[in-house]
């Protein structure tokens, strides 16, 4: 994967879970060790991100993501709009949790994970 590539990939991550900017400002009042965990959290899931996107190849590539508040719209790999919202609860794991919808497929979770959403964007 080329370093355009990996660019190209860290901003669909980006749009689904948040920048590491918009992660830093969102726990910044939370004590210590809460931000060491929630950190520590945030990294793997960007790692398993990437990883899903790099097993995918050029459907990683083709996607297409806006992000607009707590709500990703875009195309997936075969030309399927989709909507994804994150979860807006109070407890900080809501950050990476959401409902995903697909067009011709409807609604596919309203509580799920964010990896588990970013595959089922790869996949259909």
């Amino acid at each position: 994967m080329t370093f355009d590539e990996r660019v190209s990939i860290n901003e669909r991550i980006d749009a689904m879970i948040g920048s590491y900017v918009d992660f830093k400002e969102s726990i910044k009042d939370m004590e210590l060790s809460d931000r060491i965990n929630a950190q520590d959290k945030y990294n793997k899931l960007r790692e398993k991100l990437f990883k899903i996107a790099e097993m995918s190849g050029e459907k990683a590539l083709t996607l297409t993501l806006i992000q607009d508040g707590n709500t990703a719209t875009g195309v997936t790999a075969n030309g399927k709009k989709f909507v994804w919202t994150a979860n807006s609860g109070y407890a900080y794991r809501s950050r990476y949790c959401g409902s995903l919808y697909i067009a011709e497929i409807g609604t596919v979770f309203t509580s799920g994970t964010v990896a588990k959403a970013f595959e089922y964007i790869l996949n259909n």
